[in-house]
């Protein structure tokens, strides 16, 4: 394996760009009037260190079943290409890393950068992963809290924007995670995983993917009528009726399965998109 393979595994160097083009996002539509780009080099920083730390200790505390599921059999730690002591110490250094930063910011964004890491390196991998089927959907609460770090970096800590875009990310991560599931339930089942398309036979792993993702699509266009401007709405449109097409795909058929997984990563980031162009021009 490559160096910058195993980089990309142990740090999960996608996911960790979502996040951060989220919060960056978010600090952009919150600081229109008030922008520094100090501010906002300090918490992509931070958010790159203690997203991509939180992620090295998810590495370093699922080494054993990773040795079990094909997929993830081959990443460096159950590969044995690491000392996994190594990604324990550069993850914890990482994350107190990007806490201090945040803490540079101020003490709510930092509150936030530490409640997602809680929550995505403790309460989801070492708590709930395990246990329950329901384990990404309160995971999905470390990812809201990129977005409410970059509101907070702004100085807006109470904004209805963010609380609702944070929202919105806690509703995208349930069809995100559980349509990949649907790819690797054989893989969930073999290391003893509770993911729901694991526990669940296919109908009801496609039926519960679609609603999940039906249920993001109608918070979408309803928070709309909350501030949000024209150019969201017809990303949310536009965006929403593809989305709509995979999810129905899913759910009759078992089709578009993957295409939903990858989809599902560009249209959350559309719909930000969309929120950001309209804060600039008008």
């Amino acid at each position: 394996m490559t160096a910058m393979k195993g980089l990309i595994q142990i740090f999960k160097l996608k996911i960790v760009f979502l996040l951060l083009f989220v919060a960056g996002a978010s600090y952009l539509i919150a600081s229109r009037d008030t922008f520094r780009i100090d501010i906002l080099i300090l918490l992509v920083v931070s958010g790159f260190l203690s997203a991509s730390g939180s992620s090295a200790l998810n590495n370093y505390l699922d080494r054993d079943i990773d040795r079990i599921m094909r997929r993830t059999s081959s990443r460096p730690l159950p590969a044995g290409e690491i000392n996994p002591r190594s990604v324990l110490l550069m993850g914890s250094l990482m994350i107190i890393s990007g806490l201090l930063l945040a803490a540079w910011i101020n003490l709510i964004t930092a509150l936030f950068v530490f409640t997602g890491t809680l929550i995505y390196s403790w309460v989801y991998t070492v708590m709930l992963k395990r246990r329950t089927p329901l384990n990404i959907v309160i995971g999905g609460f470390a990812g809201s809290c990129s977005v409410l770090a970059g509101f907070s970096a702004a100085g807006e800590y109470m904004n209805i924007q963010g609380i609702l875009l944070s929202l919105l990310i806690f509703l995208w991560t349930p069809p995100h995670f559980w349509s990949f599931a649907l790819m690797y339930r054989e893989d969930y089942r073999r290391a003893g995983i509770p993911m729901l398309p694991a526990v669940m036979d296919e109908h009801g792993s496609r039926k519960y993917t679609a609603i999940s993702a039906f249920l993001l699509l109608a918070f979408s266009l309803a928070i709309y009528l909350f501030s949000f401007g024209f150019i969201y709405l017809i990303v949310s449109i536009l965006a929403g009726l593809f989305m709509g097409y995979l999810a129905l795909s899913v759910l009759k058929t078992g089709g578009y399965v993957k295409t939903l997984y990858k989809f599902s990563g560009v249209y959350i980031g559309a719909l930000f998109l969309g929120v950001l162009v309209d804060s600039l021009l008008f």
